[in-house]
């Protein structure tokens, strides 16, 4: 390279930066003019024609959008680019760039959105939605059609379904702006409106748990029953199909662990003989229940049962659990063969598609216009040891369980694999009847390209300010000397079982509250679970007190780790009286109370609030059940 073309080079760098410094700038006032438009109000009092000039406004300043900083080509034909986003998700503003003919099929956003252009033309053509003949399948009926180009945009409310198509024979780009809808009057006014209030954690999976024995009417045996078969030597196996820490933590005596998605891999292995009873178990109720009729889908000759209410009925009969075991059902060899097959009967029955390398690149390249999730459903010790990389890791019991956990999209596409044809076989069979997402399998080839390691975490930050990290023998140094004030923004629950001796807890939005605490030159530590949510709090709280504010490295599993004491704040105790906040934060689970009889009637409430879903799905009408019956060939 020459001085001239080096210097020509780094011109153009100098020039770009200006470029992306100047629309970042421009980019930033839109979104706070556009704030300030929304405010509070609900979707349907947004003045969307108001943002709409402001994007209008932005979109017309071209000269900041250059068609190098948005790049497409023949191997991409489109592409969409970030350019704001809310940590919560308020407001977010994608430039979606594109070659002559990229479209979108009808589709909906469940938030209001905005659409301007900045070049190009893109045809946006609006649909009525109305109810079809068949359950679950609607009609689309055009009712407008709108060319975006520069100069003009388009408002959409959040059950808009429409088209997207690049006419004209020239590439485009085109600002799409996004806002949550509001509620107005929160669930307050929902409530009063006479519509449905769920509570509770994974309803979705929960409820379906709920309609699967309803209406397939899964067998189920008492705590009482079960107790005797053991205490007879009869031939049973009691099955835990939770994960291994929640298993470790609590577990019917003999019972092997063996998480849902693993149950008919593992089977095989578990009971070879057709005569065992085998009883499926958890701590409650739904993935006894999914776990049972798995098996019983999947065709197995043995007699399948669930636990009635699971090791709540255990204890509630009176009975004790185990703690602390290791019992893991064993690999499938032998036995794989059959599983596999067993599998794929259950999977076809669902109507699960199956998708090759081409059309899943296909749908990634989609992503920006429809979510997609790429789900390992191996357990997490097999995810960490090798996966396809960028691939989530969710173990296919936990994800029909917790769906809500794992795809907050609604209508996303999911796309399953592992490499062994049984789990995501019936991980797939079960989303596809109730989570109403489009749902794939792909299968990997046996030595494609993999990546080890935990998966990578995506923080988006609130604040421009850096706190400093502090190591956790640091600071328990710095305790020793003393001025110091540690405050935990984990969970009540967590902080209530152990934290580190003299923390204040107070939830994230409420850390301030640590200060009237602190002396008035100390340094303040903020600790959670591993330290991610206690360095993006303690950045905030750095910028906003002007104090010396540091996250604790590692957090509090690290600070475990090193072996460091602990307290608890139990009920009563002096470190109860630290914490700040309540316990409005989480959701207490009817094992963690200390009173054993809270404890019984938490438990009582809680198997009443599972059955009852049932009943609040049935006046909802809002869950996609699709049930198939697999004892009618």
């Amino acid at each position: 390279m020459t001085i001239t073309d080096l210097s020509q080079t780094l011109a153009d760098d100098t020039a770009a930066d200006h470029v992306s410094g100047a629309r970042a700038a421009a980019v930033a006032a839109f979104i706070a003019r556009a704030r300030a438009i929304a405010g509070d109000r609900a979707a349907d009092k947004t003045p969307l024609a108001a943002i709409a000039d402001e994007l209008v406004a932005l979109a017309g300043q071209a000269h900041l959008f250059p068609p190098a900083h948005f790049p497409v080509d023949a191997a991409r034909p489109a592409a969409i680019y970030r350019l704001a986003e809310d940590p919560d998700g308020r407001f977010a503003l994608f430039a979606s760039a594109g070659l002559p003919g990229k479209a979108q099929p009808p589709h909906d956003h469940t938030t209001w959105a905005v659409i301007a252009g900045v070049r190009g033309v893109e045809r946006n053509v609006i649909f009525h939605r109305g109810q079809g003949s068949k359950p679950g399948r609607d009609t689309l009926e055009p009712l407008r059609q709108l060319d975006v180009q520069a100069g003009n945009a388009i408002t959409l409310s959040p059950a808009d379904v429409h088209t997207i198509e690049l006419i004209g024979g020239a590439p485009g780009l085109h600002l799409h702006f996004y806002g949550l809808t509001l509620v107005e009057g929160g669930t307050r006014a929902w409530q009063a409106a006479g519509y449905e209030i769920f509570s509770g954690t994974n309803v979705p999976g929960k409820a379906f748990g709920e309609v699967i024995e309803h209406e397939l009417r899964t067998p189920w045996i008492t705590a009482e029953a079960l107790k005797l078969h053991q205490e007879r030597g009869d031939n049973v196996v009691v099955v835990d199909s939770r994960p291994f820490t929640e298993f470790q933590n609590m577990s019917i005596p003999g019972a092997l662990d063996c998480p849902g998605a693993e149950l008919v891999y593992r089977i095989g292995e578990i009971a070879p003989d057709p005569e065992t009873l085998v009883v499926v178990n958890c701590a409650g109720r739904t993935r006894s229940i999914v776990g049972a009729q798995t098996l019983i889908n999947a065709g197995i000759p043995n007699r399948v049962v669930s636990l009635k209410d699971g090791t709540m009925a255990w204890l509630l009969a009176g009975y004790k659990l185990d703690h602390g075991q290791t019992r893991f059902a064993p690999q499938p060899e032998p036995a794989q063969a059959a599983a596999r097959e067993r599998a794929a009967r259950v999977a076809r029955r669902a109507g699960v598609r199956h998708i090759d390398a081409a059309e899943l690149a296909a749908l990634e390249q989609q992503a920006g216009e429809r979510t997609l999730y790429r789900f390992d459903v191996r357990s997490p010790e097999e995810y960490a040891a090798g996966h396809l990389p960028g691939w989530r890791s969710a173990p296919g019991g936990q994800l029909v369980q917790a769906t809500d956990a794992y795809a907050g999209t609604r209508r996303a596409r999911i796309v399953l694999a592992d490499w062994d044809g049984v789990r995501a076989q019936i991980t797939a069979a079960w989303l596809v009847q109730f989570s109403g997402h489009e749902v794939y399998l792909f299968r990997p080839a046996p030595l494609a390209p993999r990546e080890s390691g935990p998966e990578p975490v995506r923080v988006l930050r609130a604040s421009e300010v850096e706190a400093p990290w502090i190591e956790a023998t640091s600071l328990t140094a710095q305790q020793a000397q003393g001025g110091v004030t540690v405050v935990d923004v984990d969970s009540s629950l967590a902080f209530r079982r152990a934290h580190i001796p003299g923390a204040w807890f107070a939830t994230p939005e409420k850390v301030a509250l640590v200060l009237a605490h602190a002396g008035a030159d100390g340094a303040i530590v903020v600790t959670s679970s591993d330290g991610v949510l206690a360095q993006a709090v303690a950045a905030e709280l750095r910028r906003t007190s002007k104090r010396d504010v540091r996250a604790l490295l590692g957090g509090n599993a690290r600070w475990q780790a090193l072996g460091l004491p602990t307290e608890s704040a139990k009920a009563g105790s002096a470190a109860a009286a630290q914490v700040l906040t309540g316990d409005e934060d989480a959701w207490y689970s009817a094992y963690a109370h200390e009173d054993e009889n809270r404890r019984k009637s938490e438990m009582h409430a809680y198997l009443n609030w599972e059955i009852g879903l049932v009943d609040q799905l049935e006046r909802d009408g809002d869950l996609p059940v699709r049930l198939v019956d697999y004892r009618q060939q």
